[in-house]
C-alpha cells in the first residue's frame, strides 16, 4: 500500500457516528469501519490500518482491548480513542495497554478530529521514511549505529524531523569521504 493513500479503522456500535466519520474522512483516505469492538479486531486481523478511531463503550468488546488488540498485531498503527464519558479507568487501560495516541471527546469539534489525524499521519509517514533512510545509510555504512541513535536523539531534543536531520549529516559525512 502506497503512504499516498491511508487506510483508516473506524470502530463505533452507532451507526450514525460510523456513517458521520466516514463523510469527514471520505475522498481523503481509505475508509475501514467496524461496528462493534469484535468487528474491528477481525479486521485488524486481516487488513493493514494506518490508524485507528476507536469509540471506548461498545457493548461487545471495548476499545481499549481493540486497541490493545492492534498494540499487538498492528503495532505501527496510529491509534486515537474517542468516547462520550469521562471515565478515567479506560483512559488509562488505552494509554498503559493500547499505546494510545491521542484519547477525544465525543462530542468532537470536526477540524480539531480532522487535524489530528492528519498531523498523525503525516508523523507516520515521516516515521516510514526515516525508516527507509536509515535502512540505506545502515545498508551503505554510512553512519555507525551509534552516530544513527545520536542522531534520533538530537530530533527528539530539538522537535526537528529527523529527516531534515539525516539529510544534513550524509550531506556533511558525503562531503569529506574520499571519491
Amino acid at each position: 500500500m502506497s503512504t499516498d493513500q491511508f487506510r483508516l479503522l473506524i470502530v463505533d456500535d452507532e451507526v450514525d457516528v460510523l456513517e458521520s466519520l466516514q463523510r469527514t474522512f471520505r475522498g481523503k483516505y481509505e475508509i475501514v469501519t467496524a461496528r462493534g469492538g469484535d468487528a474491528a479486531i477481525r479486521v485488524l486481523g486481516t487488513k493493514h490500518i494506518d490508524l485507528i478511531l476507536c469509540d471506548q463503550r461498545m457493548p461487545d468488546v471495548p476499545g481499549h482491548e481493540v486497541l490493545k488488540f492492534a498494540m499487538q498485531h498492528q503495532p505501527e498503527a496510529i491509534r486515537i480513542l474517542l468516547t462520550g464519558y469521562a471515565d478515567l479507568e479506560s483512559l488509562v487501560k488505552c494509554v498503559n495497554e493500547g499505546g494510545l495516541y491521542k484519547y477525544m471527546t465525543k462530542p468532537w469539534e470536526p477540524e480539531n478530529l480532522q487535524l489530528t489525524v492528519e498531523f498523525a499521519l503525516e508523523g507516520l509517514s515521516l516515521q516510514r521514511h526515516l525508516d527507509v533512510a536509515t535502512g540505506i545509510i545502515r545498508k551503505n555504512h554510512y553512519f555507525p549505529k551509534e552516530m544513527l541513535d545520536r542522531l534520533k536523539q538530537a530530533a527528539v531534543t530539538r522537535g526537528e524531523p529527523m529527516i531534515n536531520i539525516i539529510h544534513r549529516a550524509i550531506n556533511k559525512e558525503l562531503a569529506v569521504v574520499p571519491k
